[in-house]
């Protein structure tokens, strides 16, 4: 009796199909046996494509999916940090491309600062793009993503940091009140609450906030701020945070995206949007209603620029989307070339900014909570340096929070810990030498982000350790924007990255100042899982809130 292998036993199953069935049907069975067949032999002599560099065993086993080592934290390490060379690299293929993972800041370095290019996967970009356009920085290739990183880094440049501090401490204030009103001396999870905080307040003049519904108040994320440090107009989600139709189509297509790029990829009503779907429908008519809000919003600046105010000389909107406006404006001026800037490109990028930072800041201020209240020696050490620098009440600003270094350097292991996004891509135009290797022109390069901030040849061996102290040291100084790759790293990092420092540090300064966070004995263990485009604790984050009766010395 012949051996039974997954591939006669394929084979069996289909000559009884062949049987009842009509020759059409049967024609393209064979077609899929021999399709499998072959596939199968190919993944049976997988070859490095790199001779001198080791190649993955688990991600080219039979049967065993890709998906499921890219779609957890541990199959992610299994592939890049467990398979990794002593030199912290690895190969191997993806759907047939060909891929190598590096961990090594140096290593890291040559690769960034050689290519800017990411290849795009046309099935999972065209789900990004029918969210935040074709236009957005994170889609765009070459000159045209030049010229828009451009525009982007003169809005966030410092003097515009600076106008929106207040507006981030005001809200850290209303933050603080919530949870000492509503959550004291009772166990909760901060993190849906930073999520809901994040659309919750959207407009620069904001309602003032009504206590008589908890579930509505404002609740925070660093990202909270984003609505008004973006758009600066109110779309009444304080009080309507539940069924507001900005807040409901954001979250919807948020969550649809997800769906349809991670989770069920290749699922036709995933990958075919004319397909007369339920979810199909719901996606025109949320993308429609956010698109709309968006593109109004963008033509009155375009055609109805913000007169001077006569007392200060200041523009009425600090936020964003003026400072976008500005920057195109001041190029055009100077003939900098502005040819590829228009009201699609302003509309694409502000949706992405909404978009990147709806999740990745809550999660990093939810882990940043966590870890203090799982030391409170820190927490201690980083209350005195608050107090030191801003007293009992006086309001944070561009240049005081400059001052908070141990306060920074505490969101900065935060996120080396538990980086918002796991993975980012290279991919090679040219042949390069990386590690002793030679990697062909066309190679796509993995940046595991996570498990580069926990690779000893870069932290030391107490990588997997919450030490704070670490990012103030010197010896972590040179190759730092490449082995801390939370932001990304090289041309194409992070350009809203001094925002979202400024703002963490803004909240933390200010609701530390005021609660004491603990560990309930109780809590669940915090578990990083993929979740879509980044990684959420599994279990949520479990915290106790007291008010802060004195601060410790420092």
């Amino acid at each position: 009796m012949p051996a039974i292998t997954p591939i006669n036993l394929t084979c069996q199953v289909f000559s009884i199909q062949f049987a009842m069935s009509s020759p059409q049907v049967a024609a393209i069975a064979a077609v899929g046996v021999a399709t499998a067949v072959f596939l199968l032999r190919r993944l049976l002599q997988v070859k490095p494509f790199i001779p001198s560099l080791k190649m993955s065993v688990h991600l080219h086993r039979i049967f065993f999916g890709a998906g499921e080592l890219f779609n957890s934290v541990e199959g992610l390490g299994r592939i890049t940090f467990d398979e990794a060379d002593d030199n912290g690299m690895c190969q191997f293929y993806v759907m047939g491309a060909r891929c190598i993972s590096v961990l090594k800041a140096e290593h890291i370095r040559t690769v960034v600062l050689a290519s800017n290019f990411r290849q795009r996967v046309p099935l999972f970009d065209e789900y990004v793009d029918a969210i935040v356009g074709t236009k957005s920085l994170v889609q765009v290739m070459g000159h045209e993503w030049k010229l828009h990183r451009k525009l982007i880094s003169r809005a966030f440049g410092w003097q515009n940091l600076a106008s929106m501090a207040p507006a981030m401490g005001s809200i850290a204030h209303e933050f603080a009140s919530h949870l000492l009103a509503t959550q004291a001396s009772s166990k909760f999870d901060v993190f849906p609450m930073l999520k809901l905080a994040t659309l919750d307040i959207i407009g620069t003049n904001c309602n003032p906030v009504s206590h008589s519904n908890p579930q509505t108040m404002p609740c925070i994320s660093a990202i909270l701020f984003l609505g008004a440090t973006a758009f600066g107009a109110s779309f009444g989600a304080i009080q309507h945070t539940t069924n507001h139709p900005v807040v409901e189509a954001f979250t919807f297509l948020l969550d649809d995206m997800n769906r349809r790029a991670i989770d069920e990829p290749l699922h036709p009503s995933s990958m075919f949007y004319w397909l007369p779907t339920a979810a199909n429908r719901m996606h025109r008519q949320q993308t429609a209603i956010l698109r709309r809000t968006i593109d109004d919003l963008v033509a009155s600046r375009l055609h109805h620029p913000p007169a001077n105010d006569d007392s200060q000389g200041k523009k009425p909107h600090h936020d964003l989307l003026q400072y976008m406006v500005d920057a195109a404006a001041a190029a055009a001026h100077n003939e900098d070339a502005s040819g590829g800037v228009t009201p699609q490109s302003f509309a694409d990028n502000l949706l992405t900014f909404l978009f990147a930072g709806y999740d990745t800041t809550s999660i990093a201020l939810a882990y940043t909570l966590h870890l203090l209240a799982a030391h409170p020696q820190v927490q201690d050490k980083v209350v005195a340096e608050i107090q030191a620098v801003l007293g009992a009440d006086t309001a944070p600003t561009c240049d005081t929070v400059s001052s908070l270094t141990f306060c920074a350097a505490v969101v900065t292991e935060s996120v080396r810990l538990f980086p918002p996004v796991l993975v980012t891509m290279r991919s090679l135009e040219a042949d390069l030498h990386v590690g002793g290797h030679r990697v062909p022109k066309g190679t796509n390069v993995m940046l595991p982000i996570y498990w580069i901030h926990r690779y000893e040849g870069n932290w030391g061996a107490d990588a997997a350790a919450f030490r704070p102290e670490r990012h103030l040291d010197e010896i972590y100084g040179k190759d730092k924007a490449f082995r801390m790759m939370a932001f990304s790293a090289g041309p194409r990092n992070c350009v809203g990255m001094r925002f979202a420092m400024m703002e963490a540090v803004i909240v933390l300064a200010v609701v530390l100042r005021r609660c004491r966070f603990s560990l309930p004995t109780d809590a669940p263990p915090v578990r990083p899982v993929v979740a879509g485009l980044v990684q959420k604790p599994e279990h949520g984050i479990w915290l106790h809130v007291q008010p802060r009766e004195s601060a410790p010395a420092l």
